[in-house]
């Protein structure tokens, strides 16, 4: 399939540790597995082959700042991957709440984007104004 490589290598030596983190996990645990685009379908194969089909929850696309390598050439790598599996049916799940300051303004060449954020709030509450320059 993948032949003599270093991808396969990879997964080699991935598979032995991603089988131990899912025998040490508990019931209610979950694994996220952060990697780039050239191995998560790879490692989603794996993860699915250790944790099961119904065990992946979703995968987390999440965007660098910036781009690596040549953008002249071809486009610029700017997104990983997080592979997200629970290691039972009832994973335990903490949402995170940040409290959010006073204001924060976005400014592009045409127009300025207000957002307003409550203080000491455990949610969000904005409000977006645009305002267009003319």
């Amino acid at each position: 399939m993948l032949g003599e490589n270093d991808m396969l290598a990879y997964l080699a030596m991935m598979a032995p540790r991603l089988v131990d983190l899912r025998r040490v996990l508990k019931p209610t645990g979950s694994i996220y597995l952060h990697c780039d685009s050239t191995a998560s379908h790879y490692l989603k194969v794996l993860m699915d082959a250790i944790f099961g089909p119904r065990r992946f929850r979703t995968e987390i696309i999440w965007k660098r700042t910036s781009s690596h390598g040549n953008v002249s050439a071809s486009y610029g790598e700017v997104t990983d991957s997080i592979l997200y599996y629970a290691r039972g049916d009832h994973q335990i799940w903490n949402q995170v709440y940040v409290p959010y300051l006073t204001c924060r303004s976005t400014s592009t060449r045409n127009s300025t984007t207000l957002t307003r954020m409550a203080a000491g709030t455990r949610y969000p509450t904005c409000a977006i104004l645009a305002f267009a320059r003319t």
